[in-house]
């Protein structure tokens, strides 16, 4: 049983002994406070008023009184009229209604929390108010609660508060197992010495098929607060599994299919070189680069063709006739590559030559006879011609090709020990979370 009384403090007794299980202090106002069981758990809900008369709502452990209201006490308003809890443990929503109020307000109670739903409105003011059993409501009209207020000492005027559906069928949500008429326990059996868990229970669905009610005994009372410590840990059991495959991923080998070796941390040299072999994507961007880069690795006497025109640099010029023997020897074999039809190439041949094909020039230009007039200003100008040979590109080499893929080992290696670092980055940042909440939880 709950008490309050003046001396501002909330007690919890035990009537069967007379004992106080658990004692504290209540609501600070001089005016009266009410409390009511929340249904058949640990939790009490009382009001009253503070040091400010303001209309306060807190809500108790039964077991921790001495700790105060959980989350602290709630304002309601600042009126003077005393506040009349109801609670219906069925749809758990609570009712208060004020003497010398004319709405009444209901609320939404889960997890120790009230949430506001909304308020009957009227003009009359109560002076008194109080709820029906729960088994005197109307079924079939989706009524809830069925309560009565006094106006002004001489009337008494009953209020419904009825659920808006349409449904013609019995609604077992909002209809659980009730209370019956019917007590628990006898005086005899209390005072020998038996015990139950409240009254015994009543099927409201035979109320709305308006047949004989069954009976069966009342369940025994929650415990909120286990409740609440089973959920929290829950909440860090899923917390610590999902930290785990995180861990997990940090700490696993690469697969040979995987596009880069992210995932891996080689400890050397011998490792990283193994991953490089066994991994086909460094092939693939290795044929890629060689293919991007020598266009013309199908002619076989391009190099020899580079060479010569590199020899032009020098002073000593060569003659035509074995320009034009060399034009001979090596037309078959440029004249493949040619994508474009040889009158758009007379127009712009100086240009588009010498940055893909430095033979095909001479080829086209050969049987003309203005051949020896650009072979004269050549040999004035060297210069002209140095800036042109190193215009020209050069078939890939096995030298360039190990370079770029030593330019490549060194960038993946750099890319490993930055995953590394940021692995061991993410290990530190994890066990201080973990510190940190073993330490949250010890206090």
């Amino acid at each position: 049983m709950a008490t309050t009384s003046r001396d501002k403090k909330l007690r919890i007794w035990d009537i069967r002994s007379g004992k106080i299980l658990s004692e504290g202090p209540g609501h600070t106002g001089a005016k009266p406070s009410r409390v009511t069981w929340l249904g058949n758990t640990d939790r009490i809900l009382t009001t009253g008023f503070s040091r400010l008369s303001d209309r306060q709502v807190g809500i108790w452990d039964v077991n921790n009184i001495v700790n105060g209201p959980i989350d602290g006490f709630v304002v309601i308003d600042s009126s003077s009229g005393v506040l009349i809890p109801i609670y219906d443990e069925s749809t758990s929503i609570l009712y208060l209604a004020g003497k010398g109020d004319g709405n009444i307000r209901y609320y939404e109670y889960e997890d120790d929390i009230l949430y506001d739903l909304s308020q009957y409105a009227s003009t009359d003011p109560q002076r008194g108010f109080a709820a029906a059993p729960k088994h005197t409501v109307a079924v079939k009209e989706n009524e809830i609660l069925k309560c009565f207020k006094t106006v002004n000492d001489s009337m008494v005027e009953p209020i419904s508060f009825i659920v808006p559906r349409r449904s013609e069928l019995f609604q077992s949500d909002i209809y659980p197992d009730c209370p019956s008429t019917e007590p628990g326990l006898s005086a005899a059996d209390w005072f020998a010495g038996k015990s139950c868990h409240g009254p015994k229970l009543m099927s409201m669905e035979a109320l709305y098929e308006g047949t004989e009610p069954t009976l069966r005994d009342a369940e025994p009372g929650v415990s909120i607060s286990k409740e609440k410590e089973a959920k929290e840990e829950e909440k860090k059991s899923a917390a610590k599994s999902a930290n785990e495959p995180k861990e997990s991923k940090l700490v696993s080998t690469p697969k040979p299919e995987s596009s880069t070796p992210k995932e891996s941390t080689p400890e050397s040299k011998a490792e990283v070189d193994e991953v490089l072999k066994s991994s086909t994507s460094v092939n693939k961007m290795l044929e890629k680069v060689n293919d991007e880069s020598d266009p013309e690795d199908d002619v076989p006497d391009v190099d020899d063709g580079n060479e010569e025109w590199e020899e032009v640099q020098k002073t000593d010029v060569p003659s035509i006739n074995s320009v034009q023997s060399e034009e001979t020897a090596n037309s078959p074999a440029t004249t493949p590559k040619t994508s474009e039809p040889s009158e758009a190439t007379t127009k712009n041949a100086p240009e588009v030559v010498l940055s893909e094909q430095p033979k095909s020039v001479v080829a086209e230009k050969s049987p003309e006879p203005a051949v020896s007039s650009p072979v004269k200003n050549l040999t004035p100008e060297p210069a002209a011609q140095d800036d042109k040979a190193t215009k020209t590109p050069t078939a890939p080499t096995l030298k360039g090709t190990v370079e770029r893929l030593s330019s490549l080992v060194d960038s993946l290696e750099s890319q490993i020990e930055k995953l590394t670092l940021a692995s061991q980055e993410k290990d530190d940042k994890l066990d201080a979370l973990e510190k940190k909440i073993d330490q949250l939880l010890n206090k």
